[in-house]
């Protein structure tokens, strides 16, 4: 083991709390709350910020930072864990704004500030995630702060000061940095540079921190995991003592015992080098401290890799976690079938993720697989099939990926059939389900060969006839949700018979709804969830397996959990009394179905 240690420390934050007008040299950023009072939070010093500088002692604040407040008073608290937003800049200051429903009661307060904003919070108790993925630069979050208690009155609102009432609050790290970088001769991964860096400790060192924000030293890790990823922002290359250049890792305060080492893996985007483990030497790694950590490549070798990209998302919403499945043989590099991943800010269309392989044969195995992708999002489990591209030479191989639609089907795969759809003098009863495209079923229904289908009500004398059409199960749904259902459609009818007062010529209504069941419904059965506004009434006479001029959208509220849900299509013939026979068809092409953005 070796040991490549030298230390500093994290210099002190200080934020100036203050009520405060904003000028027009503001920058200006969104608010985050909405209500009506507003009080600011005035950060005039350039080394009170949220990422670390180059030099690795002083933070900057960014945009999109969030801090909380806490303002206690006697053993009440009159603001816990209250938002400031970053609201804007200048050359020389940052300004932070909070909405609050009142003003404060005028008084003295302690006042205790965190950074970043709590993942969850009990009147004084707050919890922060120390991310297991990080960037390199501790932003984000990943540096968290938390102020020494500071005597003020309370915070006037914007309006109410005149210039800045400021409150001078200490910020005090609560990480350890560790700070890599290359020293001059370690060039082994040339101009590419380091992109990517694995860290495992031989302890939990991320995970959930929980601390009250009056005890500094009560901070506690709980839900822990000894690995930091840093996917770098810029790669990390060589560089000399007076330009340094660093990689960050924040980590919970730890004390390590004899023997224990760390273990480093370094990656390029062609190749990967396995660092000799670096002895942590008993020490305890203090909060507010930053070692850094020099890294010395033991050579490089070939990495495989494969770029998976998010090419569109059909789905309505983004998803949280992909999962690939190839078939029994094939290594996706960690000696399994299955690869999944997670993103903590859910994939979006653009997106991409890249899986790598440090053992050629794992790539190899993949080349021309035909895999399954699982998207897991927020209400939905979908799949995809796809095939990955001949992997059987070169290193490296693209895949676009489709999020699919809930349900889609432009029946180009459906044959010519008819089953009780066609016009007869009588054609009584409700008629009998017939399957086609794995698990679509109707009554009274019909299709030309790769166009679209038919549903056929029908009125005779005394009688009406119902027909229906029920599509095979939508993607399981985790829980309920408002789906939108598009689809085009043509109507047409034809009718004979005795004319006594009417002839026929009647329209139809069309429901949409769902059912739970894979039953195949007949044609009469009213079976299903049909919500208001989700019908209306047609008479046309242009409709026709090639001829569907209308489209429409109809959003379907409540859509339950489940892997059974399908789409029903059910029309109802408009009732006439006579002598006469009439069939009235509904058209249906190109169904398109996902998560509404009502939601």
């Amino acid at each position: 083991m070796k040991n490549f240690f030298l230390n500093s420390v994290l210099g002190p934050c200080f934020l100036m709390l203050a009520a405060s007008s904003c000028t027009a040299e503001i920058t200006k950023a969104e608010i985050c709350e909405d209500e009506p009072l507003i009080i600011g939070l005035s950060i005039d010093s350039d080394a009170t910020k949220s990422y670390l500088d180059s030099n690795g002692t002083s933070v900057r604040w960014c945009e999109g930072d969030e801090i909380a407040l806490w303002a206690e008073s006697g053993s009440n608290y009159s603001l816990e864990a209250q938002r400031f937003c970053l609201y804007g800049s200048t050359a020389d200051k940052g300004v932070f704004t909070s909405r609050l429903s009142e003003a404060m009661t005028p008084g003295s307060y302690t006042y205790y500030v965190t950074y970043p904003y709590p993942e969850s919070f009990s009147s004084s108790n707050a919890v922060f995630n120390i991310p297991s993925v990080q960037h390199g630069k501790a932003a984000g979050g990943e540096d968290i702060m938390l102020s020494s208690p500071q005597s003020y009155t309370e915070l006037l609102p914007l309006s109410q000061t005149d210039g800045y009432v400021s409150m001078k609050v200490g910020m005090n790290h609560l990480m350890h940095a560790f700070r890599f970088f290359l020293p001059y001769g370690e060039d082994s991964f040339g101009t590419e540079g380091v992109q990517k860096i694995e860290l495992e400790f031989p302890r939990n060192v991320v995970g959930k921190l929980s601390l009250d924000v009056t005890d500094f030293d009560s901070a506690i890790l709980t839900e822990g995991s000894n690995r930091i990823t840093l996917e770098l922002d810029e790669p990390l290359t060589v560089s000399g003592l007076s330009s340094r250049i660093y990689a960050y890792a924040l980590f919970f305060p730890t004390q390590f015992t004899e023997g224990e080492a760390l273990k480093v893996k370094l990656y390029s985007k062609s190749g990967v080098s396995v660092l000799d483990p670096i002895d942590l030497q008993a020490r305890f790694f203090a909060p507010g401290h930053a070692t850094s950590v020099k890294l010395e490549p033991q050579g490089v070798s070939e990495l495989y890799s494969i770029e998976f990209r998010i090419a569109s998302n059909n789905l309505g919403e983004d998803v949280g976690t992909v999962t690939l499945t190839a078939p029994e043989g094939c290594d996706w590099g960690s000696g399994s079938n299955v690869y999944t991943i997670s993103s903590q800010t859910a994939f979006k269309a653009g997106d991409s993720f890249v899986v790598e392989m440090e053992n050629e044969a794992a790539y190899r195995s993949l080349s021309n697989a035909t895999i399954t992708v699982t998207y897991d999002s927020e209400h939905v489990i979908s799949q995809e099939i796809l095939t990955i591209p001949d992997t059987s030479s070169g290193t490296s191989a693209d895949v676009s990926l489709n999020v699919p639609w809930l349900l889609f089907e432009d029946f180009s795969g459906v044959e010519s059939f008819s089953s009780n759809d066609n016009y007869t003098t009588s054609s009584a009863g409700s008629k009998n389900a017939v399957s086609f495209l794995d698990g679509w079923t109707g009554g009274r229904i019909g299709a030309s060969k790769g166009e679209s289908i038919r549903i056929a009500c029908r009125r005779e004398t005394s009688s009406d006839y119902n027909a229906r059409v029920d599509s095979k199960p939508v993607f399981t749904i985790k829980k309920a949700v408002s789906i939108d259902v598009s689809f085009d459609y043509g109507a047409n009818n034809k009718y004979g018979g005795i004319s006594i007062i009417t002839n026929g010529d009647v329209g139809q209504t069309l429901h949409l709804g769902y059912v739970t069941s894979t039953e195949a419904y007949k044609s009469g059965d009213e079976s299903g969830v049909f919500q208001n506004g989700n019908s209306f009434y047609i008479k046309e006479y242009t409709g026709s397996y090639t001829n569907l001029p209308n489209s429409i959208t109809m959003t379907i509220d409540d859509f339950p959990a489940g892997s059974t849900n399908r789409i029903t299509w059910r029309t109802v013939i408009e009732h006439q009394a006579g002598t006469h026979n009439t069939t009235a068809w509904f058209y249906i092409d190109n169904v398109k179905v996902r998560v509404s953005a009502n939601n």
